[in-house]
């Protein structure tokens, strides 16, 4: 199975790999077995969440909804056991950090959003994501969704959800608390129906998002959200505009140095992706984007930044620093992940028989 997924080069393997998939679900769901007896077929599933195909990554989404509804994960031993089946992974930064890439995918976006939506009923969890940025990677994994279907009941649940997390201080930095009460206030709002404008939400989240993650992360916010805008579903592009812009409103400018670079690179990024949208049906909402960024760029310095933007263009959502584009890495990380994770001490499996 490893040798098969790691190594695979054509369509007839992605479609062994796509039956293998199907087949850890048959495991999952048949079996009455704990995640500590078969860790392999979670981690493995993770891993495809790196693949170039789509079909995989769903697969591997689907997946991953019902292992985490099948294992009981919900008190703090399931979650301590999903902590030490963790592979020796370096550049595994948790596995919401790698489910934002489902959300640039038509295909995978709305999967993405149900496996986040579960992960704000689990407490504290390295394996998931480190307790100091795991509320920030939850909040972009939803906010995109809650903006684009006000009144949407789902989204609803999903908004009181979060405000539920913030108000009992889950991953909040103590420095964070008297902002966080006040975007919780914004999420109960949310999901009682208070809102009626889809765009004031959008302004009101924002500047107080921005107040509790600026400077230190918007230029890897910033980041996010350009490739969701870029090639992610066309139902989220115009909630995605109205956080962009409001999110440049509040962007704080380093002096200078490489968080500066970093910040207008991915400033151009999105200005060349908002000029593109001139031609579309979002134009009205391409053109405040532009004017937002327009307003800033004498302190950006853009021309004098120019030369050095044209050797750092890594893409900020990687934890190597590897764009996403490159064709061959997505293929070259799964097949080390999953050698580092068949080599690690094997764990016993009472059960395997059964298989």
């Amino acid at each position: 199975m490893h040798s098969h997924v790691a190594r695979r080069n054509s369509d007839d393997d992605n479609e062994i790999s796509l039956k293998i998939l199907q087949v850890f679900q048959v495991v999952v769901f048949k079996l009455k077995s704990e995640l500590s007896e078969f860790p392999e077929i979670l981690w493995t599933s993770v891993a495809l969440l790196y693949s170039g195909s789509q079909r995989e990554v769903k697969a591997s989404l689907e997946f991953l909804q019902l292992a985490f509804l099948k294992f009981q994960v919900e008190n703090q031993e399931g979650l301590e056991i999903l902590n030490a089946t963790l592979p020796p992974w370096k550049s595994f930064g948790g596995i919401q950090r790698i489910l934002l890439k489902g959300l640039t995918s038509a295909m995978t976006a709305d999967d993405t959003f149900k496996l986040f939506d579960r992960f704000m009923e689990l407490g504290d969890c390295e394996a998931i994501e480190s307790n100091h940025t795991r509320l920030l990677t939850l909040l972009l994994g939803t906010l995109p969704f809650l903006v684009s279907k006000l009144g949407d009941a789902e989204t609803a649940v999903s908004s009181k959800k979060l405000a539920d997390c913030i108000f009992t201080g889950r991953w909040m930095d103590h420095s964070w608390l008297s902002q966080g009460k006040i975007l919780g206030n914004f999420l109960e709002k949310y999901s009682e129906g208070e809102y009626s404008s889809r765009e004031d939400f959008a302004g009101d989240v924002c500047e107080i998002f921005s107040q509790i993650f600026f400077p230190d992360h918007q230029v890897y916010v910033l980041s996010v959200l350009y490739h969701v805008l870029k090639t992610g579903p066309s139902h989220l592009k115009q909630a995605l505009l109205w956080m962009l812009r409001n999110f440049v409103r509040q962007i704080n400018i380093p002096a200078k140095g490489p968080s500066l670079h970093e910040l207008v690179f991915v400033l151009y990024q999105i200005t060349f992706l908002s000029s593109e949208m001139l031609h579309t049906s979002y134009s009205p909402d391409a053109s405040q984007l532009l004017e937002a960024i327009s307003n800033i760029s004498k302190d950006l310095q853009f021309s004098k930044l120019t030369s050095p933007l044209e050797k750092s263009q890594h893409d900020m959502m990687m934890e190597d620093g590897v764009p996403w584009k490159e064709k061959d890495f997505g293929k070259r990380l799964i097949a080390r992940w999953l050698s580092q994770l068949y080599k690690s001490k094997p764990v016993s499996r009472s059960n395997s028989h059964q298989l």
